[in-house]
């Protein structure tokens, strides 16, 4: 009984066995062949298993959780992998091309310019704007009569200047313009007006330590030149000074100073003094009132003292002191000292 009870089992067991081997079999994956570390490696669809790409017979069946993290791990290496390569190099690249541009613009171009420049941008060039009377436009405004000190030349706030007719040699000039306020001398138009009119000039003086001083005036006409232009005062190292006649005295009259030398550059100072017969006046007034006495009676110089006139032509009271006796004292003024007013009963009004 027992023996025909195995002998029935028996070829259950084989059915049993085979049955198992080929759906073990159908579940085997097919190799292909490819070498993997990871299933990104693999083409769509397949799946590294022992280092070889095979092809995933299991398709499809519900996603599971191990099918998902295999899938999460693959793709996330293989992205993150290529997506920080590209990045590194995309970042490298641009800061660099970036950083390297921006330096060179601002070293051949923009820290290089100097006052009164601006850099082109399509030659990345320091270049002016207009000529050098064009600088000035806009220049500070000096009084007819004053005396102004602490300004400095310096060949990098101030516009450079080169060539100048008449100057040392060719180079970088500093120069500073100025502008002279014409109103101060309210009586130039008169001077100016008159056929016969009596000597009168307004005397700039320029003094420096550091350097051999230049004036000149910047004639702005079809190009922009220095004229009435001078280097020493007599001689001296230290100043320059020039004269200009009423009808030299424009609207806009602009007064160049200068480095006489290229390169030179250090403070300076300025004079400024109108004259009547080839002398100083103690004051604006004193030479505005004396110049229309002289104009109002057809004086010349030499003369004797003639009565003052106000901004009317009326008498003041006053003479202008511009002869002297023998001695130096008639009217109270030495050789020599500036033009000054005192009392004259011949003067009343």
């Amino acid at each position: 009984m027992a023996r025909r009870h195995l002998q029935s089992v028996s070829p259950t067991l084989n059915f049993v066995t085979l049955l198992a081997t080929m759906l073990w079999l159908a579940a085997c994956p097919t190799t292909l062949g490819d070498e993997c570390q990871v299933s990104a490696d693999c083409d769509a669809g397949d799946l590294c298993v022992d280092q070889r790409c095979v092809e995933d017979e299991r398709r499809p069946i519900p996603v599971g959780e191990g099918e998902g993290e295999g899938e999460g791990e693959g793709e996330g290496e293989g992205e993150g992998e290529g997506e920080g390569e590209g990045e590194g190099e995309g970042e490298g690249e641009g800061e660099g091309e970036g950083e390297g541009e921006g330096e060179g613009e601002g070293e051949s171009c923009i820290d290089g310019c100097r006052a009164f420049q601006v850099c082109d941008d399509v030659t990345t060039q320091c270049e002016y704007v207009g000529d050098v009377c064009d600088t000035f436009v806009g220049a500070a405004t000096v009084g007819a009569f004053a005396d102004v000190g602490g300004l400095t030349l310096n060949l990098t706030n101030d516009r450079v200047y080169d060539p100048i007719s008449g100057l040392q040699e060719s180079g970088d000039h500093a120069i500073d313009g100025f502008i002279i306020r014409r109103s101060d001398l309210d009586a130039l138009d008169a001077l100016v007006a008159d056929t016969t009119p009596p000597p009168a000039t307004l005397e700039i003086t320029m003094t420096a330590v550091d350097f051999d001083p230049f004036l000149g005036v910047l004639d702005d006409d079809a190009v922009c030149a220095l004229t009435v232009a001078n280097d020493d005062d007599g001689g001296s190292r230290t100043r320059s000074r020039i004269e200009l006649f009423p009808e030299e005295i424009g609207t806009r009259t602009v007064v160049g100073a200068i480095s006489y030398s290229a390169g030179a550059e250090g403070s300076y100072s300025l004079s400024l003094r109108p004259t009547l017969c080839g002398l100083e006046t103690e004051s604006l007034e004193v030479w505005n009132q004396c110049t229309r006495a002289m104009l109002a009676d057809n004086f010349t110089c030499p003369v004797n003292n003639p009565c003052a006139r106000n901004a009317a032509g009326l008498l003041t009271g006053q003479a202008c002191c511009i002869s002297v006796n023998a001695n130096g004292t008639a009217c109270g003024r030495g050789a020599g000292n500036p033009i000054g007013l005192f009392t004259s009963g011949g003067c009343n009004p």
